[in-house]
């Protein structure tokens, strides 16, 4: 089994969310793209014309919040078969204890997006403790949502230092400006940047440009700073190289259409509740200048 190579399917499961944070767009979570009841029949299908091309498949799903999805289990049990753990999840970990002992059987990657606003700390060290006594353990990932507003940078730079200092795999999640249409993030400030680089075990020393309030104590002054793409550094120019997007990797919206990426490079294959999808046989040549999104790059 190990010699098959796998596919990796990123699934938009509509936007339902029982969250409602403020710098999420809109379009994820005002709960009006629903995936149509025969979900299940779309992923075992998916499944099967993967499996033609011996291939594994291997769900990665994203949303909305996935575990508010009745089916989503059920789902799984229908199309694992043999591979149950080659899943991924993004989840805000808000699901009760009882959801993740029959989850955890399903996910060998689980991402937990911790939003200070609505997240349960207790809850989530309780989640993440229930994750680490299975026998086969998921590798976890706890991202800490942060704004770059002083009060939210500060709790939730609190919520990270207690988490980490309790030997939970803990992040800073930086957010964009204009999420899901481009990679310019928040006007984080110069203290949030140092500090953030140095989560990462990197120097930060930005040339200051203007005071915003040197009124603040000296260790949080706030400066204009010019660079707003300071975290791709991977994003080389990639217009005429080959991508492989489309064979070790698919994109699947919340109406069913597939493409290779979310780029929607070489337009769309099909759909998966027409059952009409035709899969590449053959790598792209990349039409962009820089390819964008982080799971199109791998």
């Amino acid at each position: 089994m190990e010699d098959i190579e796998r596919t990796k399917i990123q699934w938009l499961w509509g936007n339902y969310c029982n969250y409602n944070c403020r710098y999420c767009p809109d379009h994820l979570h005002n709960n009006q793209f629903k995936p149509p009841p025969d979900i299940r029949n779309a992923m075992g299908y998916l499944a099967r014309m993967i499996r033609m091309e011996n291939r594994i498949p291997c769900f990665d799903f994203t949303g909305g919040e996935p575990s508010q999805l009745p089916f989503l289990l059920t789902g799984l049990r229908d199309v694992s078969g043999n591979f149950g753990m080659n899943n991924r999840l993004v989840t805000n970990g808000s699901a009760s204890l009882e959801w993740w002992e029959e989850a955890v059987y399903y996910f060998n990657q689980i991402e937990i997006s911790y939003h200070p606003r609505y997240a349960k700390m207790n809850h989530i060290i309780e989640v993440y403790n229930f994750l680490m006594s299975v026998e086969d353990t998921p590798a976890v990932d706890i991202m800490i949502h942060v704004t770059n507003k002083d009060s939210d940078w500060l709790q939730g730079v609190g919520i990270y230092e207690t988490l980490k200092a309790k030997g939970l795999p803990v992040h800073l999640k930086l957010l964009y400006s204009n999420f899901t249409r481009g990679n310019t993030h928040l006007p984080y400030k110069t203290y949030q940047w140092k500090y953030y680089m140095w989560t990462k075990g990197k120097e930060f020393e930005p040339e200051d440009t203007a005071h915003v309030d040197a009124a603040i104590e000296p260790a949080r002054y706030r400066h204009v700073i010019e660079s707003t793409d300071l975290l791709q550094e991977d994003q080389v120019v990639h217009k005429a190289k080959t991508c492989y997007a489309g064979l070790e990797q698919l994109v699947v919206w919340h109406n069913g259409d597939v493409y290779r990426g979310w780029c929607k490079a070489g337009g769309k294959l099909g759909n998966v509740f027409e059952q009409n999808l035709i899969l590449p046989t053959n790598p792209i040549e990349c039409p962009f200048d820089k390819c964008k999104n982080g799971f199109d790059r791998q």
